[in-house]
């Protein structure tokens, strides 16, 4: 697929795997929509490196686990570049420092919330804007841990394991609307 001016909305872009597909995708000539919940810090610095490749950059703050907040970031990326064409869903909470048993109620919430809730809102907005539009594509970024022994994060691997097989059933779904 040709990425000159494609428009890429990635979540939870600010560090780590999401950063480096920003970047990674800013150099192809993409026009990157980044998304962070908290690392402001780091938003700013990817957006400083993308920028310096010549490439456009919308950073938009999400809580991708929240409805509304999801609206508004799509809703921001239609304002200004009217389309979607890739959706990167990133956004991630692994919680390998507390063990299951310990894990308070709230966490659990939180964390399949935004791994594996977060995802499937994001991927339903952003297939919205794509089947008006011709057609796009999806990406989620798993873990290991979705399809083996997820450690001592057991909420963390149940959610990428739904994940796991959230992707492949949407894509059965959506692949005849050219998504």
């Amino acid at each position: 697929m040709e990425l000159k001016n494609k428009v890429v909305v990635i979540t939870g872009f600010s560090s780590g795997i999401g950063k480096t597909t920003a970047i990674r995708f800013a150099k192809e000539g993409a026009r990157i929509v980044v998304n962070y919940h908290i690392n402001e810090k780091g938003a700013d610095e990817t957006k400083q490196e993308i920028e310096k490749l010549g490439a456009e950059c919308l950073v938009v703050k999400a809580d991708v686990s929240k409805s509304e907040e999801i609206s508004k970031l799509f809703d921001e990326v239609v304002k200004r570049y009217k389309t979607v064409d890739i959706l990167i869903n990133n956004a991630a909470i692994p919680n390998d420092k507390v063990p299951f048993l310990e894990t308070p109620d709230e966490l659990i919430y939180e964390l399949v919330n935004t791994d594996l809730i977060g995802p499937m809102l994001c991927s339903k907005k952003a297939i919205e804007i794509m089947r008006a539009n011709g057609g796009g594509k999806i990406l989620n970024t798993s873990s290991i841990r979705g399809w083996e022994h997820g450690g001592r994060s057991v909420v963390y691997a149940s959610s990428k394991g739904g994940l796991n097989s959230f992707s492949r059933t949407l894509a059965k779904m959506i692949a005849p609307l050219n998504i």
